[in-house]
């Protein structure tokens, strides 16, 4: 049994994006926090509307889209399989991972209908439900009855902060690249939670219902999670750029990290069931590398926009705007910032993103 007193505890306190503020909600009372499994899946009718903070119809629309779509949208075969074996299972015991699962449901019916106000209002209900619930479960022992929720909430609440922008936010000018507020980068920090919580969960992984994921994050060699120090097998020029050379290691380079696992997904296929490959990179940026990339940072911003422009290239629905805004951003503030090694090797997230580098405009 771990006790969950880190500073992990912290980020998931960040405000939830402007948008979600909108309206102030009224949560239900309820002192049943648990879900009964027969009330998600009778029909609406059955409902009486207040013996359970879940169960109406609204939501069952949710977790019908949450079951069938999910697991197709987010492209990975490991997602999809856990998805309806394990998540909802796990949901119907713990309230923030219910949330986090309807919010999700919810956030992917808005971004088909965007001119529909009702599935923005559920986004915005339950996405608030999962963080405050969350953040209460964080206070409490971690276990292994309790690691798996608590990943696929974390898993869940990252995955809607990276996908969540307002269509009148979608604009490069609108990145945190162009601004000096420390808000614009909330949905980065949000993540460095869910790389505390894998470190201290790791005895319990090999245990794991979550373990399918576990498995599509790497491979049988380790390759995707290897932090050899050193620089060989390292890109030459990122070598440069980073000021890197053999004594350096993550202990005395904010790059190394970085770059090392970056590096094994340059010539990694991008398809779809590589998805958590791609996100395990994501999970691994630390604090140090955040703060790199707040202060825009160049060697940082460029090996974030490799990584970014494998998101566009994947062109999943959840990631693509993000990316893409993102990754238009960076290379526009590179372009003319930048040294010329580092505008040398602007080619690739250019291309990626749909940046014009030498012609002068997007």
């Amino acid at each position: 049994m771990v006790t969950m007193k880190f500073q992990w505890a912290t980020w998931y306190s960040l405000p939830v994006p402007q948008a979600y503020q909108l309206i102030t909600l009224k949560q239900p009372e309820s002192g049943d926090s648990k879900v009964r499994k027969q009330k998600l899946y009778c029909p609406v009718s059955i409902f009486s509307g207040h013996e359970s903070q879940f169960g109406n119809g609204d939501d069952l629309r949710l977790l019908h889209h949450f079951q069938t779509f999910t697991g197709r949208e987010l492209g990975s075969p490991a997602f999809d399989g856990v998805g309806e074996n394990v998540v909802l299972d796990l949901a119907l015991e713990h309230s923030h991972l219910m949330h986090a699962v309807l919010a999700v449901g919810a956030t992917q019916l808005r971004r088909l209908d965007t001119s529909n106000r009702h599935f923005r209002f559920a986004e915005m209900k339950h996405w608030q439900g999962a963080l405050s619930s969350f953040r209460a479960a964080l206070n409490n022992p971690l276990t292994r009855d309790n690691c798996d929720a608590i990943l696929m909430s974390s898993i869940l609440l990252n995955l809607m902060a990276f996908a969540f922008i307002n269509e009148s936010d979608l604009s490069p000018s609108r990145s945190w690249v162009f601004s000096s507020s420390p808000d614009k980068l909330n949905w980065l920090y949000i993540q460095l939670g869910l790389r505390h919580l894998l470190e201290q969960t790791k005895a319990f992984h090999v245990e794991s219902r979550l373990i399918p994921i576990f498995l599509a994050s790497d491979d049988d060699k380790g390759t995707f999670s290897d932090e050899s120090p050193g620089i060989h097998g390292l890109p030459e020029r990122f070598v440069k750029v980073c000021g890197l050379n053999e004594s350096s290691r993550p202990e005395n380079s904010p790059y190394h990290s970085a770059l090392r696992l970056l590096t094994p997904l340059l010539t990694l296929e991008r398809r779809p069931k590589n998805m958590f490959k791609y996100l395990h990179w994501f999970a691994s940026v630390d604090t140090e590398f955040a703060s790199l990339l707040q202060r825009k940072d160049h060697p940082a911003l460029l090996i974030f926009s490799y990584w970014l422009g494998m998101l566009c290239e994947l062109n999943l629905r959840w990631s693509c705007e993000r990316a893409k805004r993102e990754c238009t951003a960076i290379c526009m503030l590179l372009k003319h910032q930048g040294s010329k090694d580092i505008v040398e090797l602007l080619d690739y997230p250019s291309r990626a993103c749909g940046y014009v580098l030498y012609g002068g405009s997007t």
